[in-house]
């Protein structure tokens, strides 16, 4: 009868501490959840910055040779242009290069904030794949103050029906 109550008792103990484990691999698994979210934002917000650099790549790398037409002969009989020429329009192209001159100099800014980007997710990803293999993936019942208790509770089970084969040899 003693052997039965500390039986009871350990599978009591047993069911607690397996479930106390569950419920600590619970929380822990929310915050690798947590955590993963964060890593994901990071990554939208390295491919947001990817694409203010692809803007200001382009407006740094665009062509600036605007030109205009001008007359160069005016025929004043005629009351109009007779003679055209091609040259360059140098107050666009100084404008433009001031934007590309511009859109450069936040170019370097963005990939700078880029890079810190990578680098701040390269070191999310690695933390949490530490935190993922610490977690133990096995069943509660191989956790090692549960198996203490398994063995344990095997132990007087042993015991009990050593007791019950040896009181039925007795018995004969």
């Amino acid at each position: 009868n003693d052997l039965r109550g500390k039986i009871g008792n350990v599978n009591a103990q047993i069911a607690a501490r397996e479930n106390a484990i569950r419920a600590q691999r619970s929380a822990q698994q929310t915050r690798i959840n947590e955590a993963e979210a964060k890593v994901n934002a990071l990554q939208g917000d390295i491919n947001a910055e990817n694409r203010v650099i692809g803007r200001l790549s382009s407006e740094a790398n665009r062509s600036c040779n605007q030109t205009k037409r001008i007359c160069t002969w005016y025929d004043i009989f005629k009351r109009e242009c007779t003679s055209h020429a091609t040259v360059a329009d140098v107050p666009a192209r100084a404008s433009c290069n001031w934007n590309r001159g511009q859109a450069a100099a936040q170019l370097v800014g963005a990939e700078a904030a880029r890079t810190a980007l990578i680098a701040s997710k390269n070191v999310a990803d690695r933390t949490l794949e530490a935190v993922e293999r610490g977690i133990s993936q096995l069943p509660p019942d191989l956790d090692p103050q549960v198996a203490y208790d398994i063995s344990q509770r095997d132990s007087y089970e042993l015991g009990l029906a050593t007791a019950q084969q040896t009181l039925r040899e007795f018995a004969k």
